[in-house]
């Protein structure tokens, strides 16, 4: 069941609701248009519940997929910080003086095993190129990555497209009963 199919199933019932009220005719013109008013306003709040409930769990597997994409925050113990750090700072220093290519410099890292200056050169390189050679460089980082790390930047592309539909989607049923 599609997100939006349990809101769309909700304001159907209430339709169907609104009209069985004004077809009944032992109510007074204005008891049914109260009857119409209280029945909107508990559908409205009715739709406001699931609308944060669908969002939070949205966000939530959002954030989930965040965590597998880029990984969930390595825990490192205070060497390998301290190497990685000095890495870091090397590599900076090489761009900095133009002494390393970014997009050479990957491409031999990859091909020397060395992970942790391939992952340094991928993100920090990217700062040190523009145009074609920014996006190539996004390219060879893209291609080297495995292929569970591949699926999950995926599904995280699909989720953040689906929460952007959504929230137009809640959007406009907000504007349309005036929330």
């Amino acid at each position: 069941m599609n997100r939006a199919d349990e809101l769309n199933e909700m304001k159907a019932k209430h339709r169907k609701r609104v009209a069985e009220i004004r077809a009944f005719q032992d109510y007074t013109h204005e008891a049914r248009e109260r009857t119409i008013k209280e029945e909107t306003q508990q559908h409205n709040e009715a739709i406001r519940v699931e609308e944060d409930r669908i969002s939070g769990a949205l966000n939530n597997e959002l954030e989930n997929a965040f965590k597998a994409a880029h990984g969930p925050g390595r825990a490192l113990d205070s060497a390998a910080e301290l190497r990685l750090a000095r890495l870091r700072e090397e590599v900076k220093d090489q761009l900095d003086t133009k002494r390393l290519d970014p997009i050479r410099g990957y491409e031999d890292a990859v091909r020397a095993g060395d992970t942790e200056r391939a992952g340094v050169i991928g993100k920090v390189g990217a700062r040190y190129l523009n145009g074609f050679r920014r996006v190539r460089l996004a390219e060879l980082v893209e291609a080297n990555l495995p292929e569970k790390e591949k699926a999950a930047r995926e599904k995280l592309a699909r989720l953040e497209r689906e929460r952007e539909d959504l929230q137009v989607g809640l959007s406009l049923s907000r504007m349309s009963r005036g929330a």
